[in-house]
């Protein structure tokens, strides 16, 4: 069954005369409980089509089912409240809060779904052990390095045990051996866990570690 059906999607940037078009005439189907990788150069439309499904875009023409659920034409708060109950997403550049320490950022979604403070901080200490980051969730994303708070914002994302977790260029910024111990958790969460994994990226890494690679460029799905 698939958890994400996107059809004919369309995503123009700009004015008339300045019209960029991002996504031109897109269809994909994302099978439940799999890993896959929306692969492509820089400005090929995969960061745009994550964004879209994240409902973090609402795009110009096109439709996205999740789960079945029309997400395409649901009104901004109702999407926001699907995303923050079905949905985790990591994000290139982390988006942590700086005034909330590493556990705080992880338990910030969770106490959103209205989950006791203290509940929530357990849960963040779980994860944060799940990532390799035992010990360290007192810590500000200041005090972190790159890698560490790439590893915040991916238990951030798992925390609420979504159902699909949505991750844009994750190995970014990070080592490669930063890198192949994140793929490696993403493939353990998909395996163990029945994640379904959409992820953006261009790194080799991430590509060899999915189960299935779809090509994009100039806006739409290569062969």
């Amino acid at each position: 069954m698939n958890t994400i059906e996107v059809h004919d999607l369309h995503m123009t940037f700009g004015g008339r005369e300045t019209a960029v078009k991002a996504l031109d005439g897109v269809d994909l189907e994302v099978a439940r409980g799999s890993f896959t990788v929306l692969a492509g150069r820089s400005g090929s439309g995969k960061t745009t089509l994550l964004n879209c499904i994240g409902a973090l875009l609402t795009p110009t023409r096109g439709d996205i089912r999740i789960d079945g659920h029309d997400f395409t034409h649901l009104n901004r708060d109702q999407r926001a409240a699907f995303r923050l109950r079905h949905m985790g997403f990591v994000f290139q550049a982390y988006n942590l809060m700086e005034i909330l320490d590493a556990r705080e950022n992880v338990s910030y979604t969770l106490q959103l779904r209205g989950e006791p403070r203290k509940r929530a901080l357990e849960r963040a200490d779980h994860w944060l052990a799940e990532v390799g980051l035992a010990g360290l969730g007192r810590r500000r994303p200041s005090q972190l390095s790159g890698g560490q708070q790439q590893r915040v914002a991916v238990a951030r994302a798992l925390a609420t045990e979504p159902a699909i977790v949505l991750a844009d260029e994750p190995t970014a910024n990070l080592d490669s051996a930063t890198a192949r111990a994140l793929v490696e958790l993403l493939g353990r969460l998909n395996a163990h866990l029945g994640v379904t994994i959409l992820v953006s990226s261009h790194d080799p890494e991430v590509i060899a570690g999915a189960g299935r690679v779809v090509a994009m460029a100039d806006g739409r799905i290569t062969p």
